[in-house]
């Protein structure tokens, strides 16, 4: 299904990105993958996995889910639990919190485990995921600790939502992102972490001061494929699906999307697949690409497939700067581009003033960038994506007035 990770015969290209990430793993570097989202961070990680097979023990931890440390902990332990490998031990540390429980503890169902351990966990989550990381750092084979979606859970610890920042939560969070770096230090010959996520760590520890906590991890970039790449992979999918592209029709479909991100250029390709079977012809041309692109991927029947980007974007930024992110990614979507002055306006009318209308600013340029939505063209920014830009342009433009407009009425 498009927009699932994929490995194995399903996964293409990538093979320069590939080799440099095992052999970063092999060595026991701790990364941090960035990248925009629906770039394919996960099925890079997962395929890295597959191929390392039995060579080392490959923990993949989504705590995108968990609200606090000790649900982080509590995905940890079942994740090494359900390890054929190192289960029983993992669980030997937890036996205190299982007393009267009927049956054996390698048995007790999942639900049971959760509620215990999360009960048990939230007084002391630190000192047990240390035992758990010890127990991990004993085994022969090298350990991979993946943290997916780590930033969705740095924005659930440090709230950031209508009652603004709060103090204590920033403690809270130093500490979490303290205990993963003094582990990566004390584990470094043992245990190599991988952090990951579809919204952008960097601009969330930055504004929160919290920037040096992730010292110790190398900043792993994946970018869009190329177009020879994107070109392979249309081919070897029409292939696949029984197509023939016609008049260029592959040439056009990469220009429609100006940036080839893998998800942008399956979901395309999906609808091609749909359209002409139910066309009950094989072949596609320039037309047909801009026709399906139009009715069925930035139409109606694409919001279900795009709305994470709006959806993220709500967990990157502050609760307070939503608004105006909102109707800065609509004013350079409608202009088709945004000018670093139309940006301070736009923060302006979204009542922002002096400095806090430049701490806005920066910040949010900042998120657009690292995550995917806006890249700097000379003087202005324009929408990475072209399937994005077009699509907020049709999911919000209604009833917005660009700034000129503004400007110039009477």
């Amino acid at each position: 299904m498009v927009g699932n990770p994929v490995t194995g015969d399903d996964f293409f290209g990538r093979e320069s990105e590939m080799r440099e990430l095992l052999d970063y793993v092999e060595r026991g570097t701790h990364l941090y993958v960035t990248a925009p989202r629906r770039i394919g961070k996960t099925s890079l990680l997962l395929e890295a996995r597959r191929r390392l097979g039995l060579a080392c023990i490959f923990l993949f931890v989504d705590v995108q889910g968990c609200e606090t440390e000790p649900d982080a902990v509590v995905k940890l332990v079942l994740e090494a639990r359900a390890h054929r490998e190192i289960g029983h031990k993992i669980l030997d540390s937890f036996r205190n919190l299982f007393t009267g429980m009927v049956g054996r503890l390698e048995e007790i169902r999942v639900v049971a485990l959760k509620l215990k351990l999360r009960e048990g966990l939230s007084a002391e989550w630190r000192t047990k995921a240390d035992e758990v990381l010890a127990r991990l750092a004993e085994k022969e084979q090298p350990v991979v600790v993946w943290f997916d979606e780590l930033p969705v859970l740095i924005s659930n610890l440090l709230a950031l939502d209508e009652n603004g920042d709060d103090p204590d939560r920033k403690v809270r969070t130093r500490a979490f992102l303290s205990w993963l770096r003094e582990a990566s230090i004390r584990h470094a010959s043992k245990v190599c972490f991988v952090i990951s996520g579809s919204i952008g760590l960097k601009p969330l520890v930055e504004r929160a001061g919290l920037s040096d906590t992730l010292n110790t991890f190398i900043p792993f970039q994946l970018g869009p494929w190329s177009s020879e790449t994107a070109l392979g992979f249309l081919a070897d999918r029409a292939q696949r699906n029984h197509l023939q592209w016609c008049e260029g029709a592959d040439v056009r479909l990469l220009e429609r999307l100006r940036q080839p991100i893998p998800y942008h250029v399956q979901l395309l390709l999906d609808q091609l697949v749909k359209d002409a079977h139910r066309r009950e012809n094989t072949h596609v041309t320039p037309a047909d690409v801009d026709r399906v692109y139009e009715k069925s991927v930035v139409g109606h029947g694409g919001q279900v497939d795009l709305s994470t980007y709006e959806e993220r974007l709500k967990r990157a930024v502050p609760h307070d700067m939503s608004a105006a992110a909102l109707d800065l990614l609509t004013e350079a979507a409608v202009v088709g581009h945004l000018t670093s002055e139309a940006a301070l306006a736009v923060v302006y009318r979204n009542n922002f003033t002096g400095a806090r209308a430049d701490e806005a600013f920066r910040l949010l340029i900042a998120v657009f960038e690292h995550d995917g939505y806006l890249e700097r063209r000379g003087d202005h920014y324009e929408f990475t994506s072209l399937l994005l830009r077009d699509w907020w342009r049709r999911r919000f433009s209604f009833g917005h007035k660009p700034l000129a407009e503004r400007q110039t009425a009477p």
